[in-house]
């Protein structure tokens, strides 16, 4: 074998031999250059081609994922808009997928969040009984319009014998009497709205609303001037004072207090409240119809005063027990009283019922009083009767007193610690306060006769009540 190696090239011969003689030789020879191999140059048509496909295929591929994620955008929107709004448009997804799926309870949710909350904004805003707006959106509106720089007035309406009915009749029935009567207001307000305040058609109506167990309210936009406001609420007022009967309950008395806006509040609480003022000195006024001005401030600020004082004059004793008598004309001989409250300061001054009645009527202060001249009458009584000189003895009971299931056992008891004789004892009753309940006050004051009391119908007449309705009652004098 022979090796040749010449310029980086190799030459291998070796000889060939077969049956002892030489048959050739056998040339092996290796250049470098040969065998190399260039994969670039090799594989650059199939590079060209991949990076052709490339090119077609990224933006294919990028429309495929976008359409395929499209969906979940949708719903993201979605749930953006639904975070930042609080309520969107339906979705509309048609992909027949899990996605067209999630959108159809995407919008089950939202229409059930929508009715949840359209229920809350009513429970929220709107009278249940009435479908009125009630306080809080009456409130809201009202604030509104004055924000706006509007004018208006505000005539809060408290029904008195509402309370009473509400308490005898059924939740059912409660409901719908109180709903007749909104209804009633409404229709009252919408005509008089346009009798007495003219207006343009895009001009904003009154509103109504109920406020209150037995106060409804209206507000009359564009109203300046207290005489306005009065002569709406007037005409008002007269409507619901009109005869209203439902099954067989007649509602009458009806309060109205006016107050206007901005002019005495800049809010609408603070009309409501001199509104609310006013109704309660409209309890007082001839036509049961007051608007509002300071002095009623002035006057409430009174009344406070005053009424914290006969906390303290109850307490310190200075309500005394005044005999006015009662003169046999044939005789000319005293043969009864009445016991009267005064009201005695340390001072000797004494204060007219006319101011402390009416108040400890309305602070539930009549009660107490009228229990310490019920007990000063009777020792008074009783002490006459023990000197020689036995009359009998004239009570006023209060409307409070009365309605005391245990009004009877507190008289006796009082007869019986004094040791007045219970035929000496005449308790004198408001035909009111009789009428309001007739069966009631049979049964309480039969163990008052049974015992020898005696009872008197007081101010007859001022209820419009029948003889034969009085008749059916044991009362011993009218």
């Amino acid at each position: 074998m022979i090796y040749s190696r010449e310029g980086g090239a190799l030459t291998v011969a070796a000889p060939m031999t077969g049956a002892d003689a030489q048959l050739g030789v056998v040339l092996r020879m290796w250049e470098p250059d040969a065998y190399r191999f260039d994969p670039f140059a090799s594989l650059a048509p199939f590079l060209s081609l991949l990076g052709l496909l490339a090119l077609i295929a990224l933006p294919l591929t990028a429309l495929m994922v976008r359409r395929a994620i499209a969906p979940l955008d949708q719903l993201a929107s979605f749930a953006e808009r639904v975070a930042r709004d609080g309520e969107a448009a339906p979705i509309e997804v048609k992909t027949g997928d899990e996605f067209e799926t999630l959108a159809r309870a995407f919008n089950k949710m939202i229409a059930r969040l929508d009715e949840s909350m359209r229920r809350i904004q009513e429970i929220a805003f709107v009278d249940p009984a009435t479908q009125l707006p009630n306080h809080d959106r009456f409130v809201r509106e009202v604030d509104y319009h004055v924000l706006q720089g509007g004018q208006g007035a505000i005539a809060l309406f408290e029904l008195q014998r509402l309370p009473k009915l509400m308490q005898t009749l059924d939740p059912g029935a409660t409901r719908e009497f109180v709903r007749a009567i909104g209804e009633r207001l409404v229709a009252a307000t919408r005509t008089i709205d346009n009798l007495v305040r003219p207006r343009a058609s895009d001009e904003p109506g009154a509103i109504v609303a109920r406020i209150g167990a037995a106060e409804f309210a209206v507000f009359a936009p564009m109203l300046a001037k207290p005489a306005e406001g009065a002569r709406f609420a007037q005409h008002l007022n007269a409507a619901l004072n009109q005869p209203f009967e439902w099954r067989g309950h007649k509602l009458l008395g009806v309060c109205c207090g006016v107050a206007m806006a901005p002019r005495d509040g800049k809010v609408a609480d603070a009309v409501i409240r001199h509104a609310r003022m006013a109704l309660g000195a409209a309890h007082h006024a001839p036509a049961r119809l007051k608007v509002y001005t300071q002095s009623l401030d002035r006057e409430a600020m009174a009344r406070l005063t005053l009424e914290r004082e006969m906390r303290g004059a109850l307490e310190a004793n200075e309500f005394r027990a005044y005999f006015q008598p009662k003169i046999h004309m044939a005789s000319g001989r005293i043969g009864a009283c009445e016991a009267l409250a005064r009201w005695v300061r340390p001072d000797r001054t004494i204060i007219s019922p006319g101011r402390f009645i009416p108040l400890a009527e309305e602070s539930g202060l009549i009660g107490a009083l009228s229990d310490a001249i019920m007990r000063e009458a009777c020792w008074k009584a009783a002490a006459w009767a023990r000197a020689g000189w036995p009359i009998n003895m004239s009570v006023n009971v209060s409307a409070l007193q009365f309605r005391n299931d245990r009004f009877a056992d507190h008289v006796l008891r009082i007869v019986q610690h004094a040791g007045l004789d219970p035929n000496r004892l005449e308790l004198e009753i408001t035909e009111s306060m009789v009428m309001e309940d007739p069966d009631r006050a049979q049964h309480i004051s039969k163990p008052l006769r049974e015992a020898g009391v005696r009872l008197a119908i007081d101010d007859f007449g001022c209820g419009h009540s029948s003889l034969s309705a009085l008749s059916r009652l044991p009362f011993d004098v009218i």
